[in-house]
């Protein structure tokens, strides 16, 4: 294959940069401006959510274990949610922990091995 000499890219390129949608500048490719779609669809869910546990606010009786509470739909949701977000978070950070522990654990056995230390 012959050298190709070295033309110029053509007129309005991007050089590796992609317009973005909300404000037509140059962002780095890959990179965006605005709102990321995560945070709109939390954001929908959180007013959603939020309308679903206000709509709920007649009287329930909540009977768990050993004690009963009277209260209203709305709190016992309420409570639910924050439960289950505490608890999904506490998850997240019991496998991320422990993921950096193996990653800790084979870096050391790596340089170990690297080292001529037989581990057997």
């Amino acid at each position: 294959m012959a050298d190709q000499p070295h033309t110029p890219p053509s007129q309005g390129t991007t050089y590796g940069r992609q317009k973005s949608k909300w404000n037509k500048s140059m962002t780095p490719q890959g990179g965006h401006d605005g709102p990321s779609p995560r945070i709109i669809v939390a954001a929908i869910a959180a007013v959603v959510l939020l309308i679903f546990i206000l709509r709920n606010g007649h009287a329930t009786t909540i009977n768990f274990l050993f004690f009963s509470w009277d209260t209203t739909v709305r709190w016992s949701l309420f409570i639910a949610v924050l439960l289950g977000v505490g608890l999904d978070r506490l998850i997240v950070w019991g496998l991320a922990r422990h993921k950096s522990h193996e990653a800790q654990a084979d870096a050391t056995d790596a340089a170990g091995d690297s080292n001529g230390n037989d581990h057997s």
